[in-house]
């Protein structure tokens, strides 16, 4: 391409986001939602990435969105189910829940003209994945997609090349959201040696350096889930940000909420504690 017959295609305006995430620190951070971008969300064993992934879900439904989602370690029941008790501010996986039927039904039927849930369970071969996404953005109008989890597409394939399917993955991902004009948010796991650390960095991401090379955004979650003050309180950390590399480090503090299942902006730990955790 001549670059002087591209004018049309330079003056116009950057796309704007088109949704926001549910935490302001957070949003003010990233910038809000925006195509043909892929974020990866990365943190221990247990910390809550999926919790995050969940309230980024319900929070797009609610502005209106359609949303595709790939979680790989739960039932499409319980991806339903958690968009439903969130919509209610309830735990409804947990045996004691007790709803009234039609309050169920009416949290149904708000939140569930909004998700496209893929059913299946495990690894899954890269072009079913492919296709998958396609089906989602191209067949039912989604414009966000949440994989949850990367490392698990390809944990059972024959090739024993782990660190290679991800790469081949990823840049299909990366294809994908340019090309469909998609949100892809990935959820993925960090290395062993990263557990001991509260800390982390770009490196801890477990596989592929293709996580690393081709997100967009990498955002961390880090919590010390045996301080007994602040065991519900989450760091977001923001490890890369290529459309605003500035806007790095500590994007705010998450409180989980056992009571509503919420996770909702708090405060960092109060630095008066022994506790130097944080």
């Amino acid at each position: 391409l001549d670059a002087v017959d591209l004018w049309e295609t330079v003056a116009a305006p950057q796309p704007p986001a088109f949704a926001a995430y549910p935490w302001e620190s957070v949003n003010q951070h990233l910038q809000g939602l925006r195509k043909q971008e892929i974020v990866v969300w990365t943190a221990g064993t247990g910390v809550g990435k999926s919790t995050a992934t969940r309230e980024i879900i319900h929070s797009a439904i609610k502005q209106g969105h359609r949303v595709g989602v790939i979680a790989l370690e739960e039932s499409v029941r319980d991806t339903v189910r958690h968009q439903m008790g969130l919509e209610l501010n309830r735990q409804l996986h947990l045996p004691a829940a007790d709803v009234d039927p039609d309050d169920l039904r009416g949290a149904f039927d708000r939140v569930a003209p909004g998700l496209v849930v893929h059913d299946h369970w495990g690894s899954l071969e890269i072009e079913t994945l492919v296709n998958v996404v396609r089906y989602m953005a191209v067949g039912r109008e989604c414009q966000l997609i949440i994989l949850d989890h990367i490392t698990m597409v390809v944990s059972g394939l024959e090739t024993n090349d782990e660190r290679k399917d991800l790469d081949v993955l990823m840049t299909r991902l990366r294809t994908l959201a340019q090309d469909l004009n998609l949100c892809i948010q990935v959820v993925s796991h960090i290395k062993r040696t990263g557990e001991d650390r509260q800390q982390l960095r770009k490196t801890d991401l477990r596989g592929s350096a293709a996580l690393e090379q081709l997100a967009d955004q990498i955002v961390a979650l880090e919590r010390d889930d045996q301080d007994d003050q602040n065991s519900n309180l989450t760091r977001v950390r923001v490890l890369k940000n290529r459309p605003a590399g500035w806007l790095t480090g500590t994007a705010g503090w998450l409180t989980y909420d056992p009571e509503t299942g919420r996770l909702v902006e708090g405060d960092g730990p109060d630095q008066s504690d022994d506790d130097v955790g944080f």
